[in-house]
């Protein structure tokens, strides 16, 4: 049998399973990027940082057996008044566990922060991610995101 996944909007009880999926989010990162390494305890500043903006964030949840097995935060941003289209979506975080990653839930969440971004007349999205992460690009490419800039960093 099946297991249903359930997305729904992020309530204040969650957050603490969040900061659990994201710590193990950060953890992949590291072991791929050093620049991705933690401060020595980053947990609480973050949990703070969702619990105090929980109303203005998309944070959806993903959850099985009412289990959180994932996750996607995203916000509307905004670029200088020299531009014509100012607000735009940023995806900051999606992140599945470990078992339950290819079996469609980060498709799922990053539906629902779709109709969150339409909901808010938000009609760009942009995102992220770590090029030593073949999973995340070729999830970002079959969602239909195309590269227009790469970030880059020098060490000084």
């Amino acid at each position: 049998m099946e297991e249903k996944i359930l997305i729904r909007h992020a309530a204040i009880s969650d957050i603490p399973l969040v900061v659990d999926l994201w710590q193990e989010h950060q953890e992949y990162h590291a072991a791929l990027e050093p620049w991705f390494e933690r401060s020595e305890n980053p947990n609480p500043g973050f949990q703070q940082y969702l619990e105090e903006h929980l109303d203005d964030l998309g944070l959806f949840v993903a959850e099985v057996d009412k289990s959180l097995v994932g996750f996607i935060l995203g916000e509307i941003a905004s670029r200088p008044p020299c531009f014509a289209e100012r607000k735009y979506g940023m995806i900051d975080d999606l992140a599945v566990t470990a078992a339950w990653r290819g079996k469609g839930i980060g498709k799922k969440l990053l539906t629902a922060m779709s109709a969150w971004f339409k909901e808010n007349d938000i009609h760009r999205i942009e995102t992220r991610l770590l090029l030593a992460n073949p999973l995340a690009g070729r999830f970002w490419q079959a969602a239909g995101f195309t590269a227009y800039m790469n970030n880059v960093y020098r060490e000084v």
